[in-house]
């Protein structure tokens, strides 16, 4: 099992309805990869804690840094 927390920074036109895409999707994702967590936006970042087994962990970070297309990533604990 390993955790996960990082944090991303946010575009700063996103909407509210991206976020709740962003959201859905993590549940989704999450769900389907036995992954456990929290996602927390603030209005400028996203920071997410994420639980779970860690070739699990690993690739969902890899799809995360694919999407953020070079945003800003930081990961401050495993």
């Amino acid at each position: 099992m390993l955790s996960v927390i990082y944090v991303s920074v946010a575009d700063p036109l996103i909407r509210d309805e991206d976020i709740a895409a962003i959201l859905l999707a993590a549940r989704r994702n999450n769900r389907r990869d036995d992954l456990t967590g929290a996602l927390i936006y603030n209005g400028h970042n996203f920071m997410q804690l994420l639980e779970g087994p860690a070739k699990k962990i690993e690739a969902c970070l890899d799809a995360i840094r694919r999407v953020m297309r070079g945003e800003i990533v930081i990961t401050l604990d495993d």
